[in-house]
């Protein structure tokens, strides 16, 4: 007899015995899925001849149905039937009562052979597991220099750790088992274990419970459903195969990537150390928390309440000892304590006592902003006092010397002594100063880096080249003044004088410009190199532009 399960459209033959003992049976649980199966109706038999009655019986009045029918069975028949009726009895209380998953039907004798053979007969005489533990395990395959084995029957998350114990086994970790990537150990497991398809199998990740219904991985938050696990051997802490082998063995209950500068946190217990790419303590576990490494290399540590900070070279920078740090920065780690903030330096020791209610960043130059009772100043790398706090805001020293201060909304411009080189009266952005042309763009104008205004000539062409749209092109900026185009230099000189007349920008040399109703070509120096008598032209590229002439297109080279 055959039907299929419903759920996964397994096909399932029922031989002639089990169809008997099912008859007493509505459904049965599907082998493969473990879903609800209809009893199939078996097909009718044709009805046997009914004896004639003998003429003693014709006139016996008839006894009830099933009495009678029992009364004209031999002694042989009521015990066979007597024995029926117990098997069914008894499968009827198996299916009730069995663990789930006890139908998979799978080769015992394969399974024996591999417990038997010298990998797990070894593993059996040193005393780490027995052959009888080893055998609630159905199904083994090789994997890479060890096996992978399904369990016989369904365990709880917290039972199947323990099963993996017994057995010296891990539950396979798909984060650390798998040689070629996940998709291929999932691949490999469906092949593997067709019986497993289909149903929710406990494996790890990353020491995470999570269930595979190869090769799909599935979250869980239920860990006290009953599943089958797959185990893995040896451990991966030992495993080495197809040509690549551990660096750094799986020994740490939770580790984070390695940063750019080689070091990992890692953690055993309930404290974080920090670990370099061969695996050697750097910092020993000692703290309860250790930050991802910021741009600048730093890491904060914190232990209890306190903070510290490590750097990219695996040192503590601050002791965690602090309500709060930041990252060291040439040279420089502003901590707090008793909420004020001070620095500490390169080796640990705080140089700058803890005064300051903010405490920016040391610039490369030996500077930093700081903030008292709500004003801004600028000390030096002792601690020394530059700008007095006296300012709404303050911009620290770049590598000119320059920086600026704020009253109000208005600016004024300071040197790093110190001194005022402007009154605050300045509307301005800090991000726009153009030191590489000597001057900073102010509301209304230009200032130089002495201060002073910038006037003449010279301000028109600045202005002109910092307020134009066009990008830089081959070391020349195309302006637009009223006088014509021009195209300024670097240094903000005119490298091509204001001329009327289009032009575009440079490329491979030369730039196209417009002289009446036609098209020509001028070098660097502002020469024309191709006189204009093209309808239309392309800009030149490697040596060769596209030109126009009476509705057709040609090219030309530079020559």
């Amino acid at each position: 007899m055959k039907t299929t399960c419903p759920h996964c459209r397994q096909p399932i033959e029922i031989d002639a015995e089990s169809a008997d003992a099912l008859k007493a049976l509505d459904s049965f649980e599907c082998p493969t899925c473990a879903g609800e199966v209809p009893v199939p109706k078996a097909p009718p038999e044709p009805a046997p001849e009914r004896p004639q009655a003998l003429p003693s019986q014709q006139n016996d009045p008839l006894p009830n149905g099933l009495l009678a029918a029992f009364g004209r069975m031999n002694r042989t028949m009521r015990v066979l039937g007597m024995l029926v009726l117990l098997v069914i009895g008894g499968l009827a209380i198996f299916l009730a009562t069995r663990k789930p998953g006890d139908t998979f039907n799978v080769d015992r004798t394969i399974r024996d052979q591999i417990i038997h053979n010298d990998f797990f007969t070894r593993l059996i005489a040193s005393g780490e597991t027995t052959e009888e533990e080893l055998k609630k395990v159905q199904a083994f395959e090789p994997y890479g220099n060890g096996y992978i084995g399904l369990s016989e029957e369904g365990w709880t998350w917290s039972e199947s750790r323990q099963l993996a114990q017994r057995t010296a086994a891990e539950v396979v970790d798909v984060a650390v088992l798998a040689q070629d990537g996940r998709k291929q150990l999932g691949a490999f497991l469906a092949e593997k274990f067709p019986f497993a398809v289909g149903r929710a199998v406990w494996v790890g990740d990353a020491g995470a419970p999570k269930l595979i219904d190869s090769p799909d991985l599935l979250d869980t938050k239920d860990r006290d459903r009953r599943h089958h696990v797959f185990l893995s051997w040896p451990k991966s802490g030992d495993w080495q195969n197809h040509g690549w082998s551990w660096v750094i063995p799986a020994e740490y209950d939770e580790a984070q990537p390695f940063s750019e500068w080689g070091l990992a946190a890692v953690r055993g217990g309930k404290q974080w150390g920090l670990i370099n790419e061969s695996g050697q303590f750097v910092l020993p576990p000692q703290f309860d928390l250790v930050e991802k490494f910021s741009d600048q290399g730093c890491a904060r540590v914190q232990v209890g309440k306190a903070w510290g900070l490590v750097n990219r070279r695996g040192e503590l920078a601050a002791k965690s000892e602090w309500e709060d740090v930041q990252d060291q920065i040439n040279g420089f780690t502003p901590v707090k304590k008793a909420g004020k903030w001070g620095y500490l330096d390169a080796g640990g020791t705080l140089v700058i006592p803890c005064d300051w209610e903010d405490a920016w960043r040391f610039s490369p130059e030996g500077f930093a902003v700081v903030t008292r009772a709500g004003k801004r100043g600028i000390i030096d790398h002792g601690g020394k006092v530059i700008v007095e706090p006296e300012w709404d805001g303050a911009i620290n020293f770049d590598q000119h010397g320059l920086g600026l201060v704020r009253r109000g909304e208005s600016w004024a411009l300071i040197d790093s002594t110190g001194k005022l080189l402007t009154e605050p009266v300045l509307k301005t952005q800090w991000k726009d100063r153009r030191w590489d042309l000597g001057v900073l763009p102010v509301e209304g104008g230009l200032i130089g880096m002495d201060g002073k205004a910038v006037t003449g000539d010279r301000a028109d062409r600045l202005m002109a080249m910092m307020n134009a749209k066009t990008p830089v092109s081959e070391g020349l900026k195309r302006v637009e003044t009223e006088q014509g185009t021009g195209f300024i230099d670097q240094m903000g000189e005119w490298g091509i004088p204001p001329r009327e007349g289009r032009y575009r920008d440079f490329a491979d040399g030369l730039a196209a410009f417009q002289e009446g109703r036609h098209w020509g070509f001028i070098d660097r120096s502002g020469q024309a190199v191709i006189k204009p008598e093209w309808d239309e032209v392309g800009d030149f590229s490697e040596g060769m532009a596209a030109v126009k002439r009476e509705k057709k297109w040609g090219a030309i080279d530079a020559q």
